[in-house]
């Protein structure tokens, strides 16, 4: 038996040393052009038949200022654009010593919901994020029962 018979024909291969091609699956990934003329010059540039082209990348963390109402200052969180939210409110209110519901984060005056991602609220980096501690009314039906 030869070292074909490994192989899933889910996978098809044309050589047993050579892996299977796999399309991209992160909107992220850039395709890759091979060129005799190619170079890497810097991190952020491709020399191209003695023209510079910039090559852009998104990128994959957002820096997000976070200040609560009795703070005077910001925490920096630095986050993943797919990460959902509730990791940084959760690693905000253990700084401050209390459970993450205790809290209503707020941006631009919307709030921000714990199954939120950064990419969802469109979020740039250095965006601030307001952290309100939340506040339960006490008034209801039974505050109205007046005994004689």
């Amino acid at each position: 038996m030869g070292l074909n018979h490994h192989r899933s024909a889910v996978e098809p291969s044309t050589s047993p040393f050579q892996p299977p091609s796999k399309p991209p699956s992160d909107r992220r990934e850039r395709p890759v052009e091979i060129m005799s003329t190619t170079s890497r010059v810097g991190s952020n540039e491709v020399k191209i038949e003695g023209k510079k082209r910039k090559v852009v990348s998104e990128p994959t963390h957002v820096t997000l200022k976070v200040k609560g109402q009795d703070e005077e200052e910001f925490r920096v969180f630095w986050v993943r654009r797919n990460v959902k939210l509730l990791k940084m409110m959760e690693v905000y209110t253990k700084m401050r010593g209390v459970e993450w519901n205790t809290f209503r984060f707020l941006f631009d005056g919307s709030r921000i919901r714990e199954y939120h991602t950064p990419d969802e609220l469109e979020l740039k980096d250095g965006d601030e994020i307001d952290a309100m501690l939340y506040q339960q009314s006490g008034f209801g039906p039974s505050s109205l029962i007046f005994r004689v």
